[in-house]
């Protein structure tokens, strides 16, 4: 059927060559017959009749018709994300050269990338915690003493205490700046304890125990 209108339609294109090199003195468009203008209109309806139904049959056997349809229920049934605020504990001086402190800052993050559980929310708290503050927060003064070397190992909670996991790169680099020490672990245990109903926060160096917020010498 197809190559049969296809062959109507050279047809009629070779007869309006035909036409058209008889007079090309003439303006063209008032040589064009009404019958070639009518073949011309006939042939591209013959075309379109025969095509459509092809197309929709494979728009639809293809599976295409099912995909476009889960995507538009996907885009009315998926409510907007869910968020939640933590409090994140970075480091900032009091004065312009005064004495640094943990400071507290409040960071709005995706529930569902925290988790509804709290261990996995934990881990995901304190990998925010090692990344660091953002361009925003550090224009305002905020800073952090965490190694940028130091890694998560993990970190669980048992009943109210919650137990973290740092590689040993968190006290290395302070080994003789003990003030900086205190700082970095202090940034650690105010977040922690900060998050949900967490009473203790014990900090463990490549799984052995380094201090705990019961015993840590807060300023």
């Amino acid at each position: 059927m197809f190559s049969i209108l296809f062959r109507l339609y050279q047809t009629t294109v070779q007869l309006y060559t035909l036409t058209m090199r008889r007079d090309s003195n003439q303006d063209r468009n008032s040589r064009i017959p009404p019958i070639m203008w009518l073949l011309l209109i006939v042939v591209t309806a013959a075309v379109s009749i025969y095509s459509i139904p092809k197309i929709v049959s494979n728009y639809k056997t293809t599976g295409l018709a099912e995909a476009v349809a889960e995507y538009r229920n996907r885009s009315i049934t998926t409510p907007p994300e869910s968020m939640q605020e933590v409090v994140i504990f970075y480091i900032r001086r009091d004065s312009p050269g005064g004495d640094m402190t943990a400071s507290p800052t409040v960071l709005t993050v995706s529930q569902a990338v925290y988790g509804a559980e709290a261990g996995a929310g934990l881990n995901q708290l304190m990998e925010t915690l090692l990344a660091g503050p953002d361009l925003e927060l550090l224009s305002h003064g905020y800073i952090t003493l965490i190694p940028g070397e130091t890694k998560l190992i993990g970190s669980r909670i048992v009943g109210n205490a919650a137990y973290i996991n740092f590689t040993k790169d968190l006290i290395l680099k302070y080994e003789n700046n003990l003030e900086l020490q205190n700082l970095a672990v202090q940034q650690i245990m105010l977040t922690a304890l900060d998050y949900r109903s967490i009473k203790d926060a014990v900090i463990l160096i490549d799984g052995e125990f380094f201090t705990s917020s019961r015993d840590f010498p807060y300023p």
